[in-house]
């Protein structure tokens, strides 16, 4: 796990963690092929260093019966089900990790003056409540919202009462070993229900969804994981730093190139079952290491008939008409090259005078009843054409070697 100095150097996935495989495009372990991906651990990951027991304030609050139960009890469903998403997802992408990516844990404040800032940061967008719950990420909410009630508000109230080899493993324990066993959360009860008496659900999902948010511009290089957020970041009325403006012509070269690679990769790559992806990455990044630059710098020229761009909102869009016009055909050329070598194979097979008199000669043996000519006619036939088989196989792989789309032929016939 790498820390968060680390982050500068190379590519942050951001904010969410990889609670599912759609958060990331594959494409990205090519592009950024130079650099290791940052993957942010969760938010509640540090839970078994307080010494809180989740599912004891659980019941606890399924006993009182409160109003709000049922909200909350919604939101804690999500945060576990987390802990499946979050466990299948890595031990998927397990094989690429140290390769393509790393962990970070990063660290940020969850505190009730945070929430405060939060609500005065959204506040100044003008968004609706409605705008709000379609840019957040449920399952990254409520992993805040577990956070910020069981992990900051707990250590707030309970610190003292933790012994310090629960906060301080020396080595491994259990669950059952790292919860405090003389809390009774009464004090965090009162917290929750006067906080969830005050403001819906879906406001404090709001919320806290922003905590994360509010530490962009600490990275200067992230992979955005919630497209949406755009939306909000257009409507805050400060400048974020690092905004298009700042950049310079190679940094936004470099992110419309990256653009038009996924757009002309991810359909081969991300289409495939996960497993097969991760197989195809793993290959690619040992075997093809040219080939994935050539097409990144084929992506990084045509990316420069896109510099003075303003409308950075049909930048996407304007890149699939470009591809759909100037790329695609060349890529659909690309891959009729196996067409191609069987077509081009039989030609030169059978207009080949040789080849015919050794197949001639290799149906008629049996007639004849001679079993050595048979056997001399049937290894001169197969020599022949064995090596005008492999004379058209160079040829061909010669032909997507030299193209800048070969990547692109190598994910379509994996």
């Amino acid at each position: 796990m790498k820390n968060e100095k680390q982050v500068y150097k190379n590519k942050l996935l951001f904010p969410e963690p990889m609670f599912d495989l759609g958060l990331l495009s594959f494409s990205s372990f090519l592009y950024f092929n130079k650099e290791t991906i940052n993957i942010t651990l969760h938010p509640t990951v540090s839970l078994l260093m307080t010494g809180c027991d989740p599912f004891k304030f659980y019941k606890l609050v399924q006993d009182k019966k409160p109003s709000w139960f049922n909200s909350f009890a919604s939101v804690f469903s999500t945060w576990y089900k987390n802990r499946e998403l979050l466990y299948n997802t890595g031990k998927i992408l397990k094989p690429l990790q140290n390769d393509c990516f790393n962990t970070i844990l990063l660290s940020y404040s969850r505190t009730e003056d945070a929430l405060h800032e939060n609500r005065e940061v959204i506040k100044s967008t003008n968004l609706s409540k409605e705008d709000l719950l379609r840019i957040i990420n449920i399952p990254m909410a409520s992993e805040e919202f577990i956070a910020h009630l069981l992990f900051e508000k707990f250590l707030e109230y309970y610190d003292s009462k933790i012994p310090k080899e629960i906060q301080y493993p020396k080595e491994y324990i259990s669950f059952e070993e790292s919860r405090a066993a003389n809390i009774d959360y009464l004090e965090l009860y009162n917290y929750c229900d006067q906080l969830l008496a005050n403001n819906t659900i879906e406001d404090l999902l709001i919320d806290c969804y922003f905590f994360r948010i509010k530490q962009i511009k600490q990275f200067p290089n992230i992979l955005l994981t919630n497209e949406k957020l755009l939306d909000f970041f257009n409507k805050l009325p400060i400048k974020l730093e690092n905004s298009e403006s700042d950049l310079s012509f190679y940094e936004k070269n470099d992110i419309i190139s990256w653009e038009i690679f996924r757009q002309i990769t991810s359909k081969y790559i991300d289409s495939k079952q996960p497993k097969k992806r991760v197989q195809l990455i793993s290959e690619f990044k040992r075997n093809r290491q040219d080939e994935i630059e050539n097409l990144v710098n084929k992506c990084q020229q045509i990316a420069e008939d896109f510099q003075g761009e303003s409308n950075t909102d049909k930048l996407s869009s304007n890149i699939s008409k470009h591809i759909k016009i100037h790329v695609e055909k060349e890529i659909k050329d690309l891959l009729k090259l196996k067409k191609f070598q069987y077509e081009d194979l039989f030609n030169e097979i059978f207009s080949d005078e040789k080849t015919w008199l050794a197949i001639i000669t290799l149906a008629i043996s049996p007639v004849a009843g001679n079993s050595l000519l048979t056997a001399g006619a049937g290894l001169a036939a197969f020599a022949n054409v064995a090596a005008k088989s492999f004379k058209t196989g160079v040829q061909m792989d010669k032909k997507i070697k030299n193209n800048e789309y070969a990547l692109i032929y190598r994910m379509n016939n994996n």
